[in-house]
């Protein structure tokens, strides 16, 4: 019901720090599923998803990856 009449979302929510997955699922995993389903049920026309260095956390800094280097996760 949040989203009802929004044109568009910015989702930042999540724990930031290494967790146990469990303590990670709700809040990182399951938060973002809802914003997302809530955004398509709702007819929202633009999701804003920041993502963090922990999607490609394990390229060398020296690398000076750009925006499409893949995804080497170091995390869940």
């Amino acid at each position: 019901p949040l989203l009802e009449g929004a044109d568009m979302v910015i989702h930042f929510g999540a724990i930031v720090d290494e967790k146990p997955f469990m303590e990670l699922l709700g809040p990182n995993f399951i938060g973002s599923y809802n914003i997302f389903e809530g955004a398509s049920q709702h007819g929202v026309r633009r999701v804003v998803y920041a993502s963090s260095i922990h999607a490609v956390g394990m390229h060398k800094k020296a690398d000076f990856i750009g925006i499409d280097a893949p995804h080497r996760p170091d995390t869940f």
